[in-house]
């Protein structure tokens, strides 16, 4: 085991690597940056539930999105949450985009590629490719449109499709041309449309639409051109106040008549009227480019930072709001030497990333920011550092929620390295702080942790913590927490900017030393307690109380610690901290309450925690969750066929998608165990398989010092060890393990460990000649055992007897261990635990084998049969019909 000792801890689901620990950490802070994820989360959600309440399978929901080449990220994000809802049978989206505007890089592309991956079942993507019209079809168009029929057309309708190539956009902007050059025309003594072949003949069509565009362009006079020019630059709709904005003399429409240039471009076919006022659409996009291509490529970035300058010139930045914000900064910085006053600009571009970071769209906000940064010159980092810290803090969190972390830390680096004050500094630790958490860097985020506290005032923690240290502190806060107690959920708000602030710091540090298995954990843990009771609550209050309440749990004090549970719940909806409220419930459910609750509504629970945690924006709470509904049910005993393909398998898909890394890593040697145990896998006792690869796993624990993932695949080896009757290999896993209070105090999974660790003990002193020793190690896990029933464990009554049973057969007193297998076997019945239900018969046959008893030890090896076909592990009544096909003859 490992060297480190810790009093207590916190279990799995308070990790993170995601929004939720930047949303604790910087929640003290003046920023908006986690207003963006936290609000598009919130509204996808809400958009999905919403979605799924109007459809049915008798009135389903049709969703046509148009254009998706031109989705801007929140866009496609809104999209692929949207499809990829599998809980959502009684919706059709139908998407369109043109193959031409997007290659294998775009965002598009990668959007459907993760759909796909996602809907490969009976409800998944179908593609459509429509290409240009067949000469059939084309025919038919052509008769259309002249109110004929395709045999009187026809040889125009083919001549059509020749120099068309059957392109639709083609193909009615040519009948426009031949209609405006008068090559058809309407008859009108004979009520019906006629045209020159000859001449049609020999009209040149290009293979550019713009091309074919620039041509009706140029039937415009040169003054109207360059209003066109201008609009082009304003986007495919705008109106005539922000053209009339753009006007100047760089921009070259100054003197010229707008209403009379845009009548003109609306009689052209050029532009159309919006519901008849003064806003103004292109009729195509390729028209739009068509108008942008007049400008001479070489002077394209100085016309459109033209425009941009003079729409901050003319409306002033005050009113510079929304769209037209956005608009004039996006021109202004393709040339900003055009802007006069260059600050201004920089300042307007970190007021346009900010309306970017409030639609989560964190790759523009930080082109904003970015451009906002390059504007700077000394004199402003001089004489306005506010706008220097603003533009490096936000520009650095954007890259942050891109997961451009290495980029990230260089422009943290560049503004600590300037002189500013340590409340200027903050934001840039806490977003560095979190980075070094993520990308598990651990060691380094401690030394940096403790500098930021030292620069705070506040005293440290010993460079080296010992046990003796958490001792002492533990009595000191226990002292404090009995005199206060009743007290604690009406206690004054903390009013010391500077310790919520620390606090906040005391919130990631729990993260960072439950990571490292650092024994620091616990004086974290206490500091925050303490400082709450004595000078106030703040948001990180509920932190300190629900993990206090799991270091109870880890201290035998089952009832204490579930209090503390509760009492953390009245805090938070007291503080009305919901966000981090999710991240206290799935503690709770995860971590506390299988000590004193019955462990099957924990699943259903859990699964609600993931709803809540969703609703509210926080997907790395929902995938902790996700995590303890796969964990109960797979402790529960589901069957292990409806566990994988209704729980394991999609959960893992799901955690995933967000990315949680962490998370998904912790439940992948369930799922693979899950697999051994069903017979699909080559080799039963190593975890490699569909899920994962056992070597490969361990390593990447191992280099991330990611002790809990290490554990949770060793003592799943041993379990799998043990179940397959390799008692010294089970052993020789069980001696590298660390106890659970280290790797993952407080997870369930942390008894199973000691569970099949005591068995596995008593499993080899019936025949070691270390009996003495093995027996030893095996009271000590037995006595565990007592203690937690004692304290209120109603989960564990089962694993006591049976443990109790096994120590009785390897003292040879029959009596006592027919008693509690007997028990072990009717409470696990009683409760719903139908694999340990197995594993009693099992043991139970076993023991009466060693009893010369045939009769009733091949009545508990069928009833364990029957009881592994229900729970769905194949393999393993694969190997007892292998092992005892005597005893299972008949």
């Amino acid at each position: 085991g490992g060297s480190n000792n810790k009093l207590g801890g916190g279990g799995g689901g308070l990790l993170g690597d995601s929004n939720s620990i930047t949303s604790s950490a910087l929640m003290m802070l003046d920023t908006d940056i986690e207003s963006g994820p936290d609000e598009m989360q919130r509204l996808q959600y809400m958009l999905r539930k919403m979605v799924g309440a109007v459809g049915s399978p008798e009135r389903p929901v049709v969703l046509f999105l148009d254009d998706l080449h031109w989705a801007d990220e929140p866009s496609l994000a809104l999209f692929e949450n949207l499809a990829t809802d599998s809980s959502n049978g009684s919706t059709l989206i139908i998407g369109t985009y043109r193959s031409n505007e997007v290659d294998d890089k775009h965002a598009l592309i990668g959007a459907l590629n993760k759909i796909k991956k996602r809907r490969s079942d009976s409800q998944g993507v179908v593609d459509i490719f429509l290409g240009n019209l067949s000469q059939e079809d084309c025919l038919h168009l052509v008769a259309e449109a002249l109110r004929s029929t395709v045999e009187a057309t026809r040889e125009l309708g083919q001549m059509v499709h020749d120099k068309t190539l059957g392109n639709a956009f083609f193909v009615t902007a040519f009948l426009q041309a031949l209609d405006k050059e008068e090559l058809i025309t309407f008859n009108l003594g004979t009520f019906k449309w006629s045209w020159q072949l000859d001449h049609i003949a020999k009209k040149h069509v290009s293979e550019n639409v713009s091309d074919l565009m620039k041509l009706r362009l140029l039937d415009l006079s040169q003054e109207d051109q360059r209003v066109l020019m201008v609009a082009s630059c304003l986007g495919c709709e705008f109106d005539q106040k922000t053209l009339a904005l753009a006007a100047g003399k760089a921009t070259g429409i100054g003197d010229v008549d707008l209403g009379s240039s845009l009548w003109n471009a609306v009689e052209g076919g050029v532009l159309r009227s919006v519901n008849g006022g003064f806003l103004y659409a292109f009729v195509h996009d390729q028209i739009q480019f068509a108008a942008f291509c007049l400008i001479p490529e070489s002077k394209r970035d100085a016309f459109q930072g033209a425009v941009g300058a003079a729409i901050i010139e003319n409306a002033g930045s005050d009113a510079l709001e929304g769209d037209l914000l956005l608009i004039a900064v996006d021109l202004a910085n393709c040339d900003s030497s055009q802007v006069k006053d260059r600050p201004l600009l920089a300042d307007l571009s970190l007021k346009a990333g900010r309306s970017a970071v409030r639609s989560a769209a964190f790759a523009i906000s930080a082109s904003y920011f970015e451009a906002g940064l390059n504007l700077l010159d000394e004199e402003s980092y001089m004489n306005n550092m506010s706008l220097v810290i603003d533009l490096h803090t936000l520009f650095a969190q954007s890259l942050y929620c891109q997961g451009k972390f290495d980029r990230c830390v260089e422009v943290l680096d560049d503004l600590l390295a300037t002189s500013v004050t340590i409340e200027e500094k903050l934001p840039a630790y806490f977003i560095k702080l979190t980075i070094l958490f993520v990308t598990n860097r651990h060691a380094e985020g401690m030394p940096l942790t403790q500098q930021v506290f030292k620069e705070l005032g506040f005293s440290l923690f010993p460079r080296r913590t010992n046990m003796g240290h958490v001792i002492k502190d533990l009595i000191k806060t226990k002292m404090l927490v009995k005199k206060h107690k009743d007290k604690i959920t009406s206690l004054p708000l903390c009013s010391d900017q500077s310790r919520k602030i620390a606090m906040g710091l005391l919130d990631i540090m729990v993260g960072i030393t439950y990571i490292m298995n650092d024994p620091a954990l616990s004086l974290v843990v206490f500091r925050i307690l303490r400082w709450s009771i004595k000078h106030g609550l703040c948001a990180h209050s509920g932190t300190g109380l629900v993990m206090y309440g799991v270091i109870c749990c880890g201290l035998g004090d089952l009832k204490g610690g579930h209090e503390f549970g509760q009492i953390s719940t009245v805090v938070h909806k007291r503080l009305r901290q919901y966000d981090i409220h999710t991240k206290r419930m799935y503690i709770v459910e995860g971590m506390i309450n299988h000590y004193q609750l019955p462990m099957q509504p924990r699943a259903k629970a859990c699964l609600d925690i993931t709803e809540v945690s969703m609703r509210n924006g926080d997907n790395e709470g929902a995938m902790w969750a996700l995590l303890h509904n796969s964990c109960y049910s797979w402790f529960c005993g589901m069957n292990l066929r409806r566990l994988e393909d209704k729980i394991m398998k999609p959960h893992l898909q799901t955690i995933f998608d967000y990315k949680i890394v962490i998370v998904g890593t912790m439940l992948l040697p369930f799922r693979q165990a899950a697999l051994n145990l069903m017979g699909e896998s080559e080799n039963p006792l190593v975890l490699t398989g569909e899920a994962m690869d056992e070597k490969e796993l361990l390593e990447e624990a191992s280099a991330e010092k990611n002790l809990m993932c290490s554990n949770c695949v060793n003592s799943v080896r041993m379990e799998l060890a043990y179940h397959f009757h390799y008692y010294a290999k089970a052993l020789e896993v069980a001696d590298i393990l660390d106890p659970p209070e280290q790797s993952y105090p407080a997870f369930f999974q942390g008894i199973r460990q000691k569970l099949f660790e005591g068995l596995t003990c008593f499993a080899l002193a019936r025949g070691s000649p270390n009996a003495k020793s093995l027996k030893k190690r095996g009271n000590v896990i037995v006595n565990m055992f007592a203690k937690l029933v004692k304290g209120g464990d109603v989960n564990c009554v089962h694993y006591l007897h049976l443990l109790r049973a096994e120590q009785s057969f390897t003292k040879k007193k029959s009596s006592d261990a027919k008693e509690d297998y007997d028990r072990a076997i009717s409470t696990a019945s009683r409760n719903g635990f139908i694999q340990d239900r197995a594993l009693s018969h099992e043991l139970c046959a076993l023991f009466f084998i060693d009893e010369k008893d045939q009769e009733w030890a091949r009545h508990h090896m069928h009833k364990a049969i029957q009881s592994y076909e229900d729970w769905g592990a194949t393999r393993k009544i694969q190997f007892l019909k292998e092992a005892y096909p005597e005893l299972l003859s008949s």
